[in-house]
Formats: structure tokens, sequence, C-alpha cells
């Protein structure tokens, strides 16, 4: 009988260990290790990822977790709306990254998830790339952008609110809206440098 618990305790132990992601590589960016892996199609059944994520930022929250007015309350102070997260990210590209992307055979390229909390904290941030363009992409390329992400998305909270509760984002960044992307910000640089036609030249 021991024999047989003994068993089954390795073969679920051999099943779990072999369902675990396949490590691709890990590189040290800014004293913080950044693993990319193969995803086992838990974003898409027919296209293949890469998972790209930061181990500082794989926590486990917190279990203490709060009625529905916390997630009214982290919705609430999120710096965006739900619809616009796409734009948002897309903004923290550079053109050269946004090329990239628009490079893809796939026409959802990228997709996006992170954790945000009502201690405004974002966490558990991944990134999945399409693998035919997965690695175009730096390591250090991946931690600005989810550094910049972080600054953005992350907010103050009240602290005298204790309640505790969190939300999860994800999306994906599609082709066709990487483009009205693209030519929203650059109408929006163009005008930016575009001096004024009332202005006197210096």
């Amino acid at each position: 009988m021991n024999k047989v618990v003994i068993f089954l305790i390795f073969a679920f132990s051999a099943i779990g260990a072999l369902s675990q992601p396949i490590i691709i590589k890990k590189e040290i960016i800014n004293n913080d290790t950044v693993t990319w892996t193969e995803d086992d199609n838990t974003i898409s059944k027919t296209s293949k990822y890469i998972r790209v994520c930061i181990s500082s930022d794989m926590v486990k929250p917190s279990t203490i977790i709060g009625p529905e007015a916390a997630l009214a309350y982290v919705v609430g102070k999120t710096p965006f709306k739900p619809y616009t997260l796409p734009y948002h990210v897309v903004s923290q590209l550079t053109l050269e990254e946004i090329r990239v992307l628009l490079e893809s055979k796939n026409h959802q390229p990228m997709f996006f998830s992170f954790i945000l909390d009502t201690k405004g904290k974002v966490t558990n941030i991944k990134f999945f790339f399409s693998s035919d363009i997965a690695f175009k992409f730096s390591s250090g390329e991946i931690s600005r952008i989810r550094n910049a992400i972080k600054s953005k998305f992350e907010f103050n909270n009240d602290p005298d609110y204790t309640l505790y509760n969190y939300v999860s984002y994800g999306c994906y960044i599609k082709k066709k809206d990487i483009i009205s992307i693209f030519e929203q910000l650059i109408k929006y640089y163009t005008k930016e440098n575009t001096p004024n036609e009332h202005e006197q030249p210096r």
C-alpha cells in the first residue's frame, strides 16, 4: 500500500515537472531576472507565443480578499479605461518596437497582462509575444517597457483604505489597433513639433 502511495506521489510530481513551461533563457537586467519561456497554449490554441516576465513581479497576491467594494475601488483608481489599455501599452513602445510587432505574421502579435491591487501596485506583469518576432526584442527592452508601464499604471492609494483585493487586466495587442494607434501617435508628435503659425520665430 505504501509503495503504491509513494509511486503515485512520484508520478504526480513527474507529471507536474513535465507540465512546467520550458525555460528558453534567463538574463540579469538591472539586478533582476528576465525569464523567457515557451507558452503552453494558455493564451492561444492556434498560435505559438513566448512568455516573458521579470522575477520580482511574480508575486502571490494576498489571500485576504476584500468585498466587491474593494474591486470598485481599484477600478475607480485605475488610471485608464479598460478599452484604452492597448493604446497605453503600445504608447510605451518605441517606433522600432512597434515596427517589429507589425512584422509578425500573427494578427495578434502580443498579449499583455498584469494585476493591479488596492495598494496601487502593479504586479505579475507578463508579456506574450508571437514566436515569429519574440526574439527581436531584448531583455533590456522588456525591462524598460515593464518599468514604464508600472510607473504609468500604479496609483497612490488612500492610506485609510484597509480592504484588500485586486483586478487582473489583460489584452491582445492587435495589428489593426497598432496601426490605428501608430497613426494617432504620428499625428500627436507632428502637432507637438509643429510651431504655431501665430508664434514669432526666434
